[in-house]
């Protein structure tokens, strides 16, 4: 329009205001044509990344075969004459997974899908539920005893770990024409069925779709369901049944909900109350949700997984009565984490379970919370959850994972005494903190190959700073409780030390609180790693009701002061009480502390007074890579293996009880001030109500002669007016004893309280000289 408008208007217009108006027109028109680029690169990126999201939630996460829901999209390209379909699935997969662990469960899970894919190819194998693979494949192309023979050989060659593993699986191939939906789901049914017949012949399970039809009729199936459909301590539906019926009343449901229920550390509370009262529990859980969701569907899966099918109408109502019955039971069961996923326009079972479960597994750690709805929040961190699975092995073959160090500094020296390695995923210009993907590796029994990958780049980080001969300090590396259940982290440790040939002393072994509490082996892990030459640190002292009681069973070298302590620190006088505390009793059991989270020069300057040993936070410095490092120390004075010996040293002594670990002699073993809670009745007499043995040692030495806590001899004009002093004044006064009665003292007082005609004192002796023989001890 802007042209035509120019090219009419120009017999009006001289020559050079036309091509001036020209060259606007002419820009206008690039402008607005990068726009238009512009905004289709950005449509078409947005169409790939949506179109890769889709691609995305159609495969299974562990295996990468299509899953349930690319299934149900597919199904309709099956419906012809002539459909082979072969399924396989690993027998005992449930007690593998009880037995050895989820982790390792996974990995024969991944091995056995991979090796069926390997025959069958990508494009028509699916991932049906939990061990069950299906494949389809031409039924007069296919020869189905020669693909399941193909697959008994390789599996009989397969190592994980490098270690051989038998899998022992079950097979069948059904075949004949399917028409449509109902076809398609009376073949998968029957499917079903004829795995549980095969289950445990060690051969293949062959049917047309019309002999499967007719071997698994109605009272086959009553027969059958008997056997092993139902629950044999709680009588609920077994998980395969509850996803049968689940998947037939799910579509005539209005608005259809799916509820997960689990026990807080149900595992502790078999093994605290024994394993006849966990199944008490698990019965009376069951009768409960019977009584309560009488009409609905449910379902025991395994241990104390439970899940119910029903409408959200009236939910909240019948959740509240539940967690009210449950609360109700005698012997004190262990609180739920409940769940809760409600269906959008997609109704896939295995997708609402999966769902309500991850709900449920999102608050078993906080305590204030029963019961969790499944949100756009959560579904951002299940997909996140999604990306850490599928990518983790990849990020530790690609270094996306990099370590990052914060300093530690000495608090009488403020000299760099030891580093803290901690870990950040890097994708592109992302960050994950620890906070993202750490719970998510130790759900997946992931968390000890990144913990290894950890020490495997601090080793290396410090042998070339050693090897440029660059000084060094101790580097301290943190440990999940599940490293020491899912392989045996103390040995891997010493192996990857021992083969870079670097002192032991270099690394310091970090271990939560939390996991000191959960395990009864953790004191034989910590000599372990002492009897090898690693210090060993608790980190987050504190944070558990245990702690004090913690401290004196296990024998570690440091506790660092969980950082919730450091929180208005300044401000909260009760909070610096606690801190001193705990600085005092870690110091009297050999321990040093460390406190970590400090951010203001006033902090460290009260924790150095309160004796703290070593200071961490960002005051000092944020964590930061290697190359910050190495500049940070142009600033930063590091502590030498021989002042570190001296601060150590420095930082054992406790100025209130200096005697633990430099002990008086038996001549000046008294040397400790005498000290007492004294009372005063109606200004007349004395009575001792607490004492140290010091105090009653010098009633004695002074011929103050007591009848049970009260004095005898009469108190000194001196002394009685030092006492109202301190008593008008509320401060702490000093009473100097004349020799009239045999001996010098002086005395610090100060009042405590008041009561009718008492008032309470406390006295601190701190000088004391007898005439009789010049005998003088001074507490000052």
């Amino acid at each position: 329009m802007g042209i035509i408008f120019l090219f009419c208007d120009y017999p009006q217009r001289d020559f050079a205001h036309f091509l001036s108006d020209a060259v606007y027109v002419v820009i206008l028109l690039i402008l607005a044509l990068g726009v238009s680029i512009i905004g289709l690169s950005s449509r078409r990126k947005n169409i790939s990344n949506i179109s890769q999201m889709k691609d995305r939630s159609r495969l299974d996460v562990l295996t990468g075969m299509h899953n349930i829901t690319a299934l149900d999209e597919d199904r309709a390209s099956y419906y012809h004459d002539h459909q082979g379909v072969i399924g396989m699935d690993i027998d005992h997969f449930k007690m593998i997974n009880e037995m050895y662990g989820h982790f390792f469960g996974d990995q024969v899970m991944k091995s056995f899908s991979d090796t069926f894919i390997s025959l069958l190819g990508h494009e028509h194998t699916y991932r049906y539920h939990d061990d069950l693979l299906i494949g389809f494949v031409d039924e007069q192309a296919c020869d189905a005893t020669q693909i399941y023979q193909a697959m008994q050989s390789s599996l009989k060659t397969l190592k994980i770990d490098d270690k051989p593993v038998a899998i022992p699986f079950s097979a069948c191939y059904l075949h004949g024409d399917i028409h449509d939906h109902e076809d398609f789901r009376e073949m998968l049914r029957n499917l079903d069925f004829a795995l549980k017949e095969a289950k445990g012949d060690r051969k293949l399970v062959s049917y047309t779709l019309a002999e499967a039809k007719q071997r698994f009729n109605e009272e086959y199936l009553k027969q059958r369901l008997a056997l092993y459909q139902g629950d044999k301590l709680t009588h609920m539906l077994e998980m395969n049944h509850f996803y049968e019926l689940g998947a037939q009343y799910l579509p005539d449901m209005i608005q259809p909900v799916l509820i997960y229920l689990n026990f807080r550390n149900f595992k502790g509370y078999n093994e605290r109350y024994g394993r006849e009262l966990g199944d008490q529990l698990l019965m009376t859980l069951s009768s409960r949700i019977h009584e309560i969701f009488d009409e609905n569907l449910s379902s025991r899966f395994y241990g104390d997984h439970f899940y119910i099918l029903c409408e959200k109408e009236h939910l909240e109502n019948q959740l509240e009565r539940l967690i009210d019955r449950m609360h109700s039971i005698a012997f004190a069961p262990p609180s739920l984490a409940i769940g809760v996923y409600v269906f959008t326009s997609e109704r896939n079972l295995y997708t609402g379970c999966d769902n309500a479960k991850f709900a449920g597994d999102s608050i078993k750690e906080n305590m204030t919370l029963t019961v969790r709805y499944f949100d756009e929040e959560l579904a951002e961190k299940k997909q996140t959850y999604n990306y850490i699975n599928a990518h983790f092995e990849e990020a530790l073959a690609q270094h996306q994972i990099k370590v990052y160090y914060q300093p530690i500094v000495r608090a009488v020296s403020k000299a760099m005494c030891n580093a803290e390695a901690l870990s950040r995923w890097q994708v592109n210009d992302q960050i994950f903190a620890p906070a993202h993907f750490i719970p998510v590796l130790e759900s997946l029994h992931l968390i000890y190959k990144l913990d290894l990958y950890i020490v495997d780049q601090v080793i290396a980080d410090l042998n070339d700073k050693r090897q440029k001969g660059q000084d060094v300090v101790p580097v301290s590396i943190n440990l999940s409780g599940y490293d020491f259940q899912d392989c045996d982290i103390v040995s891997e440790i010493i192996k990857r030390v021992d083969a870079a040939h670097l002192p032991h002393e270099l690394l310091v072994i970090e271990i939560t609180e939390s996991i000191f509490v959960a395990s009864e082996r953790m004191n034989d892990y910590v000599k372990a790693f002492h009897e090898a030459g690693f210090k060993v640190w608790m980190d987050d002292f504190g944070s558990g009701y245990s702690s004090l009681n913690m401290l004196k069973s296990i024998d570690v070298d440091l506790v660092k002061l969980d950082m919730k302590f450091m929180k208005d620190f300044d401000q909260d006088e009760s909070n610096r009480l606690m801190v001193a505390d705990l600085i005092q009793i870690a110091s009297r059991m050999g321990c040093e502390t460390l406190a970590e989270g400090v951010e203001s020069e006033e902090t460290f300057e009260a924790l150095r007074m309160m004796g703290c040993a070593k200071i961490q936070g960002y005051y000092i410095s944020k964590p930061v890579d290697l190359a910050h490092l190495m500049e940070k120390q142009k600033t930063i004075a590091l502590e030498s293996a021989q002042e570190s010996k001296y601060c150590d040293a420095v930082s054992q002594v406790n100025l209130n009880d200096p005697f633990t670990f430099y002990p008086l002699n038996e001549q000046l073993a008294v040397k400790v001030p005498p000290r007492a809670v004294v009372e005063l009745v109606d200004d007349t007499t004395f009575y001792v109500l607490r004492g140290n043995k010091e105090y009653y040692k010098l009633i004695q030495d002074v011929d103050f002669s007591a009848d049970g806590h009260k004095l005898i001899r009469p108190l000194s004009k001196p002394f009685m007016e030092g006492l109202h002093r301190c008593f008008e004044t509320h401060e702490w006064e000093s009473i100097i004893r004349s020799p009239e009665q045999g001996f010098y003292m002086n005395s610090l007082v100060h009042v405590i309280s008041t009561v009718d005609n008492r008032v309470a004192f406390i006295i601190y002796i701190t000088y004391i000289q007898k005439i009789e023989d010049q005998k003088t001890e001074n507490f000052k």
